[in-house]
């Protein structure tokens, strides 16, 4: 299996896991089925940021820390930032659609690493880093 294959796996996995995630919050449901339909979640993440940070140094071998660096903030102003987010998303929507809609936005993103893949090498070509 090509490794876009897994990667797109992975995130549809870890995708499909916030419905569960919040319907069974929403619901109710005893609280260790919410907490295993993280795992997945959690395994899609690592699945992402692994494979994502490789192709970053391979891109760009001589500014390699500086281009994970420049991850490392993105993640870090996404993880401050979206929680900014949260308590009036989940009081307008309720746990059940809240992480539906997280949900929706992590499958509309499946296919960029897909995209990354196959147009990655014209893209640098096209605007070459020169620093």
């Amino acid at each position: 299996m090509s490794l876009t294959i897994q990667v797109r796996w992975i995130w549809e996995c870890g995708a499909n896991n916030t419905y569960s995630y919040g319907w069974t919050t929403h619901y109710h449901v005893h609280w260790i089925v919410p907490i295993i339909a993280l795992i997945p979640f959690g395994l899609g993440l690592m699945g992402i940021f692994a494979p994502l940070q490789t192709y970053m140094i391979d891109c760009f071998p001589q500014y390699a820390a500086s281009a994970i660096a420049g991850m490392t903030v993105l993640r870090c102003l996404f993880g401050g930032l979206l929680p900014l987010a949260g308590p009036s998303m989940y009081q307008t929507l309720g746990l059940g659609w809240g992480n539906s809609l997280l949900g929706f936005i992590a499958v509309a993103f499946v296919p960029v690493p897909a995209l990354l893949f196959r147009y990655g090498k014209v893209i640098r070509e096209r605007w070459p880093v020169s620093v």
